[in-house]
């Protein structure tokens, strides 16, 4: 059944790979895109609307005409001890109500919203959980994601392409009925296949058409990290008495490696049976294709 699609954020990573998967469709749908700029290269088949989120009147002139919504948009991550809190809730939090306002202001019957892992994050591992895991009562940095491991720990590295996909399955099938079970649901999105961290990085770098030296690599254990940790977060401190801190740089926290040394993996199980989801890129075959990208699009490097 073919919809008339409105992509927000359909400009940033996510969102360009859900238009894709929308026209990998080819079911006579038509494709609009809301996002804070005009893109360079804009497509013949796609009608943009240049907008702001915070503004409920942008949000709403872009709903005419649509009837199922892809919500991706989201400021970028600061790796900052003064993160953007106020732009992070006037678009993630006041910016999606007005998403929601104007889908039922307009009658637009589908809405499907990214969200992040990290919400559930207690800086504790995450071993195989599904969407009963409760919030936390104090979050965490939502945007922290883990980026180094010791090499037992698992985690889940996910192809976008395979993200974008569930999300289009997400709209068909609340287009199926009102009473659709998949309504109203959360759902874990990966690629089923944990991997410890360096195995990963090996991968890449391997891709790349490099190899990993082991003699560069140098293991610390947990113990070690969090003293040197602990040691980052005492200068830090120190600077900040007598710096502003918007013009610091946070390093190495206790709570990060906290995180990135512990197991944070899904069970996709739930999306499996209710959106018939399963990745249609495998992770090796994901590596080739995010490492060609990046070649493409840094020659220089």
């Amino acid at each position: 059944m073919p919809h008339s699609y409105l992509v927000i954020g359909g400009g940033g990573f996510l969102g360009r790979h859900v238009v894709e998967q929308i026209r990998a469709r080819q079911d006579g749908s038509t494709i609009a895109v809301f996002d804070i700029a005009s893109p360079k290269e804009p497509d013949a088949d796609i009608t943009y609307h240049v907008g702001d989120l915070r503004k409920y009147d942008d949000v709403l002139q872009a709903m005419k005409g649509i009837t199922a919504v892809i919500h991706t948009a989201s400021p970028p991550h600061v790796n900052s001890s003064n993160p953007p809190r106020d732009l992070y809730f006037s678009i993630n939090v006041d910016g999606t109500k007005n998403v929601i306002k104007a889908c039922q202001e307009a009658g637009v019957p589908i809405l499907v919203v990214t969200s992040s892992g990290s919400v559930i994050s207690t800086g504790e591992p995450m071993v195989n959980v599904d969407e009963h895991t409760p919030y936390p009562p104090l979050a965490i940095d939502v945007y922290t994601e883990s980026k180094i491991g010791n090499n037992s720990s698992l985690m889940d590295f996910t192809y976008v392409g395979n993200i974008a996909y569930a999300h289009v399955l997400a709209a068909e099938k609340l287009a199926l009925s009102t009473k659709s079970p998949v309504g109203g649901q959360a759902f874990n999105l990966t690629n089923g296949t944990p991997v410890p961290f360096w195995d990963f990085a090996s991968k890449v770098w391997y891709e790349y058409g490099k190899d990993m030296p082991k003699s560069k690599k140098i293991i610390l254990s947990y113990n070690a990290s969090m003293v040197i940790a602990y040691i980052s977060e005492t200068i830090y401190d120190i600077k900040a008495l007598f710096w502003d801190k918007a013009t610091l740089k946070e390093g190495m926290t206790r709570s990060r490696i906290k995180q990135a040394m512990s197991s944070r993996y899904f069970n996709i199980d739930k999306a499996r049976t209710l959106l018939g989801y399963e990745p249609i890129v495998g992770l090796e075959e994901g590596i080739k294709i995010g490492v060609e990208n990046y070649k493409i699009n840094n020659p220089a490097t």
